[in-house]
C-alpha cells in the first residue's frame, strides 16, 4: 500500500505566520489526499509545555525543559501514529528538530514503516546559540544534529548554506538525498491585505523579531539618521513591528527617539495587522546580521514586502542577497553598515531610482518563484521521490 504522508510540526496553531502560513496552505491543498497533517502540539498541551518549560528555564533547569518539550511532540505524533500503523507505512516531513526527534523515536519502533524528510531552517545547535548561553543546552544541540542528521533519509534546505552545514555533520547515512527549496508566501492571503489609508503620517517599517542576527538596531539608526538629517523626508517615522529578548535593550539605546515621537516600537501583532504596515509602508527594511552559521536565509518579510510593492532595504547575506538584485528588485547593504541604509533612503528621496519598477520587479519576481503552492508542490515531489 502507497505510503502516507504526515506533516509534523511544533507549531501548536496554522495561524502564527512563517512556517505555519506554509502549512496552512499544504494543509488545505492536501485535504482531499491520503495525507495527514499533525501540529506538534495541541493548544492545550502546547500552553502546560510552555508553562513546565518556563519554571525549568527559571529555576535554572534550561536543558530539562528542552526534553519536557521534545517528549511532548513525541506523545502526540505516537499517539496518531499507532492507530494507522498496522495497516500503512508513512513518509513523515518534519519542519523543526523538535519534530524530527520524534519522528526519530517513532522511526526506531517501526523501523520498515517510516521515511523521514527533514526541512533545515538552521542547525539546531545554532538556534540555541542566538537565545541562550547555557553550555549544557549547547551540547545537548550539537549531539541532537549528529543524532538527528544519522537518521533523517532526505533533507530540504531553505537555502544552500543549510545543506552545506548538515553535509558536514558527522553521520553514516551515505545515500541521504538534498535539496534546495526557498521559503515563500501564500500570494493569495496577500491580495487581501488591507491598503486603505491609515490616516497617519507616512512612516518606514522595519517587522522583526528582536533578536540580535535579526540586526534590528542597525536598521533602526540608519531610519533615524534619515529622518533627523532631511529637510523633506519621504517618512518621518519608524514603526517596529515584533518582540523579543532585545526589547529592553532597544526601548533604553533609542529612548530619546522614542520622545522625539520619531520611533514607535509597537511589538508584536497578528500577521495579518502587521502585512497592513508594511503595505502602507514608503520603506521596508530587512537589516539582518549573520550570527555563527545562523544566516538570514529567504525572509518572509523580505517576501511579503517585494509582493506588496513596498521599497525593500535588505542586508547582503544569505537568501536576502540570493533573492534580491541591487537596484533592480530592491536595494542591499552590508550587514551593520547603518549608514549605507540612511544614504539609500536620501538617492529614493532624490528620484535617483525608478521606484515603480523597482516594486514591479520585486512583485512580479516573487509572483513567479516564491508562492506557496510551488513551495508545496517541490517539497511534496521531492518527499515522494524514491
Amino acid at each position: 500500500m502507497k505510503s502516507k504522508l504526515i506533516i509534523l510540526t511544533s507549531h501548536s496553531t496554522f495561524e502564527s505566520g512563517g512556517v505555519g502560513t506554509h502549512l496552512a496552505t499544504m494543509k488545505s491543498s492536501l485535504s482531499n489526499k491520503n495525507h495527514t497533517f499533525i501540529l506538534g502540539l495541541s493548544k492545550k498541551e502546547s500552553f502546560v509545555a510552555k508553562v513546565i518549560s518556563t519554571f525549568l528555564n527559571l529555576i535554572g533547569f534550561e536543558s530539562v525543559s528542552l526534553i519536557v518539550k521534545s517528549l511532548s511532540l513525541y506523545k502526540e505524533l505516537n499517539n496518531v501514529l499507532q492507530k494507522n500503523i498496522g495497516t500503512h507505512s508513512y513518509d513523515i516531513i518534519t519542519h523543526d528538530r523538535y519534530s524530527a526527534l520524534a519522528a526519530i523515536i517513532a522511526k526506531y519502533r517501526n523501523k520498515d514503516k517510516i521515511s523521514i524528510t527533514q526541512v533545515l531552517h538552521a542547525p539546531f545547535s545554532e538556534q540555541f546559540l542566538i537565545t541562550s548561553n547555557n553550555k549544557t543546552i549547547y551540547a545537548m544541540a550539537k549531539f541532537l544534529d549528529i543524532a538527528i542528521s544519522k537518521q533523517i533519509d532526505k533533507v530540504i534546505g531553505v537555502d544552500q548554506l543549510q545543506i552545506d552545514l548538515e553535509k558536514k555533520i558527522e553521520c553514516d547515512n551515505t545515500d541521504k538525498k538534498y535539496i534546495v527549496v526557498p521559503n515563500a508566501i501564500d500570494v493569495k492571503k496577500l491580495d487581501l491585505v488591507n491598503t486603505s489609508a491609515f490616516g497617519r503620517n507616512k512612516y518606514a517599517v522595519i517587522v522583526r523579531h528582536l533578536h540580535e542576527k535579526n540586526g534590528v538596531e542597525y536598521g533602526v539608526r540608519g531610519a533615524i539618521n534619515y529622518i533627523s538629517k532631511s529637510s523633506n523626508p519621504i517618512f518621518d517615522k519608524l514603526l517596529v513591528i515584533g518582540s523579543g529578548p532585545l526589547k529592553e535593550k532597544l526601548h533604553k539605546e533609542f529612548h530619546e527617539d522614542i520622545k522625539a515621537n520619531l520611533i514607535e516600537f509597537k511589538g508584536s501583532l497578528s500577521n495579518m495587522e502587521a502585512l497592513s504596515f508594511i503595505k502602507n509602508a514608503e520603506i521596508s527594511i530587512v537589516p539582518s546580521i549573520p550570527v555563527g552559521n545562523y544566516i538570514e536565509a529567504t525572509s518572509l518579510t523580505m517576501l511579503e514586502s517585494m509582493y506588496l510593492k513596498t521599497p525593500l532595504i535588505a542586508s547582503n547575506i544569505g537568501g536576502l542577497a540570493d533573492t534580491i538584485n541591487h537596484l533592480k528588485n530592491g536595494f542591499l547593504v552590508e550587514p551593520r553598515e547603518h549608514e549605507q541604509i540612511t544614504e539609500i533612503i536620501f538617492e529614493i528621496e532624490k528620484g535617483t531610482y525608478d521606484i515603480e519598477k523597482i516594486k514591479e520587479t520585486a512583485y512580479v519576481n516573487v509572483l513567479e518563484n516564491y508562492s506557496s503552492e510551488k513551495w508545496m508542490n517541490k517539497i511534496l515531489k521531492f518527499s515522494e521521490s524514491e
